[in-house]
């Protein structure tokens, strides 16, 4: 992770760098040029022409480096404005579109599907990261409602699964066998924030989203909701 400060240090001591290095071929210059001031032959006097175009060509170099100075402070600016804004996530539960989400120990967080079209079939199951099932069930098939994700936290077996991190499936077929492609939904609590690549990032639980792929910000754990038979996961 690249933080704010971090990315500036890095441009500021390029930047110094490259200040430093224009300024040493600089009184280079002045230094050759005056040599050959001192030694030209009067018959064939110095152009001043290119004498002025190489003064000008050190300007423009320079005016460069202090527009990159400028650029950095400014994104500096827009990173420190963007993690002051992002910390009001903290502590807030947020929805996002994904089939994995994390679970801890005695607590979900709200699950959810929606199907673009009504099906005729639905199955619906919790898988580990590698594609094991632990919890299945027939599910609601109606069309174009956010649809409940029953689940305790336990496998089919009655044992509860260890904290960490699980995906969703659904697998949906319409009247004529052909696929359905559902939509799930995660809504969960943000845990710390970041600026990553100069975007935002949300951890929730150990997973990271970019902010832009927040649905939707609730309240805070108080203030949401139990929905339909899923309870909000305690703070961590």
């Amino acid at each position: 992770m690249t933080t704010v400060s971090a990315a500036s240090a890095v441009a500021q001591n390029t930047n110094s760098t490259a200040l430093g290095k224009l300024n040493d071929d600089f009184q280079s210059f002045i230094k050759l040029l005056t040599v050959q001031l001192q030694n030209q032959d009067p018959t064939e006097p110095l152009d001043t022409n290119q004498l002025t175009d190489q003064i000008t060509q050190f300007s423009q170099v320079e005016q460069q480096i202090n527009t990159n100075k400028s650029l950095t402070k400014l994104l500096e600016a827009n990173q420190t404005s963007a993690i002051n804004t992002a910390v009001s996530y903290i502590d807030r539960f947020v929805d996002f579109d994904s089939a994995e989400f994390f679970h801890r120990e005695g607590t979900s967080p709200i699950l959810k599907y929606k199907l673009p079209e009504q099906a005729k079939t639905v199955n619906v199951s919790i898988t580990t990261e590698s594609g094991k099932v632990l919890h299945s069930y027939e599910g609601e098939a109606n069309a174009g409602k956010d649809i409940p994700i029953t689940w305790d936290g336990k496998d089919d077996n009655g044992n509860n699964v260890a904290k960490g991190k699980y995906k969703i499936n659904i697998v949906a077929k319409n009247a004529n066998g052909e696929d359905i492609k559902a939509t799930t939904t995660v809504t969960d609590i943000v845990t710390e924030v970041s600026v990553e690549n100069n975007e935002v990032q949300l951890t929730i639980g150990e997973i990271k989203i970019p902010a832009s792929q927040v649905k939707s910000v609730k309240g805070y754990y108080a203030e949401v909701d139990v929905a339909e038979n899923n309870t909000p996961p305690e703070t961590p």
